[in-house]
């Protein structure tokens, strides 16, 4: 279910075709999968994939439908600012918690929340992303689109993530 469930929740009462941004995408299969799964599903989204790794353009081109090879801290991406119904800011936000700072993990949630439109949501796999420093300025209401998935469940890869409505 995961991310592809808080997708589909929020489609329900949303338009028909929904913009996505994932930033870090990497080569966009697994956001490729997420818009084959919501298709048979009856729920339509537009993918723009967002990543500066080196070596991923080709595949990352071939798997969404839009790709930049840029940092989501970059002026570049000012276009997309109120674009998207949905911004999935999953692992790049927790790498950052790990790798980096609060401080770091911070500016990369504040840049995407940038691409929201006013009723759109964040997901994030960042350790409680609303206590992030710096988050506190922005209006938040924290959403339990997602049911809870299954613990017996062996096979999952799935992690905790939250999804966050700007209002």
């Amino acid at each position: 279910m995961g991310i592809v469930g808080y997708i589909h929740r929020y489609a329900v009462s949303h338009s028909k075709i929904l913009n996505v941004i994932d930033v870090g995408c990497s080569t966009g299969i697994a956001t490729k999968a997420a818009q084959e799964c919501l298709k048979k599903h009856g729920t339509e989204i537009k993918t723009i994939g967002i990543d500066n790794s080196s070596g991923i353009k080709q595949n990352a081109i071939k798997n969404l439908d839009h790709f930049e090879e840029l940092s989501v801290v970059s002026s570049g991406l000012a276009k997309y600012t109120d674009k998207a119904d949905v911004v999935i800011c999953a692992n790049v936000a927790n790498a950052f918690y790990k790798m980096f700072t609060a401080r770091d993990t911070a500016k990369i949630i504040k840049s995407c929340v940038k691409f929201l439109k006013k009723d759109g949501i964040l997901i994030t796999d960042a350790p409680d992303a609303e206590h992030t420093p710096g988050i506190s300025r922005l209006k938040w209401q924290c959403v339990n689109l997602c049911p809870k998935r299954d613990l017996n469940y062996k096979f999952s890869t799935w992690r905790r993530s939250s999804a966050y409505r700007r209002i």
